[in-house]
């Protein structure tokens, strides 16, 4: 099949067209700045439309939500910084959905987060769960999956991505924790009681793999692309300072304050770590999806090569 992947050159993205391309796929990346010969541009896309020979559309675009700079302390930095976001996921994904409109494409998947459901303690969540505008976080999702349906093309597989944390060696929540735990501060963030819905690279890739296969019958619609098993944000911390033989300090059960995360975050973001979701896969699970890390234990020996005691 013929892919077209926007965001080809992030984390996910480069691991999808990896992989796609090693199983005899035809991959086009569309950024910001091209890197290979046959990759297309924003501008071009704009200028000239689709390519006619896509099948697949996969649009993984959007700027990193969870950046620590202390420019952001300057408030015209930072609200600078937040439409950014916001219109590099909206703004991009409103260009291919009008531009598919007429174009014989067959699935248009679109990225997603968790960050769809409100924060809880209790409650469990699967793709039922109706939209509820309650945050920053909530708002922001529920305006990408708005833009990214296309009502008059119900001949087509339409799918959005609800991501959760994506775990990989090089994956920013990972680089950025890896810095802070073998120095012993492998404490609670918060309560530590919020739910972390997480996903391995690895299972992330074959899910949009899965759910594109056109072979294979798939609803359409929102796909939680987290690992059936999410775990409290205090279980992860142990299990990470396992893996990676971190020494445990004195005030180990003591939790970071959670407003050092609003300070270096801002109050509409801190909520990424300071509250959670609780996420299950539903619709992958009932169509027989099989994770190769279903557990916590076992993405993170896979990444760090030592498995946690716990």
């Amino acid at each position: 099949m013929k892919f077209l992947i926007g965001g080809g050159t992030g984390l996910i993205g480069r691991s999808l067209v990896s992989s796609l391309r090693s199983t005899g796929h035809n991959v086009q990346v569309i950024s910001r700045k091209p890197k290979e010969k046959n990759d297309l541009s924003w501008d071009s896309i704009k200028k000239n439309g689709l390519p006619s020979d896509v099948d697949v559309i996969v649009n993984l675009s959007g700027r990193n939500i969870g950046e620590v700079n202390l420019l952001f302390f300057i408030k015209e930095n930072y609200y600078s910084y937040i439409e950014e976001v916001f219109t590099s996921r909206i703004d991009t994904t409103k260009l291919l959905v009008d531009l598919s409109k007429s174009a014989p494409i067959k699935a248009f998947i679109n990225a997603s987060a968790v960050g769809f459901y409100p924060p809880d303690l209790q409650t469990t969540y699967d793709e039922s769960a109706p939209p509820r505008d309650c945050n920053f976080i909530t708002n922001l999702v529920n305006q990408w999956e708005d833009a990214a349906q296309i009502p008059s093309r119900p001949d087509i597989r339409q799918i959005q991505l609800r991501t959760g944390v994506v775990l990989s060696k090089d994956s920013h929540f990972i680089r950025t924790v890896r810095h802070v735990f073998p120095l012993g501060f492998c404490n609670p963030i918060g309560t530590g009681r919020q739910w972390m819905s997480w996903i391995h690279l690895d299972d992330m890739v074959r899910i949009i793999e899965y759910v594109s296969d056109l072979e294979r019958v798939f609803p359409s619609g929102p796909v939680n692309c987290t690992s059936p098993k999410p775990v409290q944000q205090v279980t992860f911390a142990k299990a990470m300072a396992e893996s990676l033989g971190a020494p445990m300090n004195i005030f180990s059960d003591a939790p970071i304050p959670s407003f050092l995360f609003t300070l270096l975050l801002g109050r509409d973001r801190a909520t990424l770590v300071l509250d959670g979701q609780r996420v299950i896969p539903r619709k992958l699970l009932n169509a027989g999806f099989e994770f190769k890390y279903p557990d916590i234990a076992d993405a993170l020996e896979n990444i760090f090569g030592r498995r946690p005691r716990s």
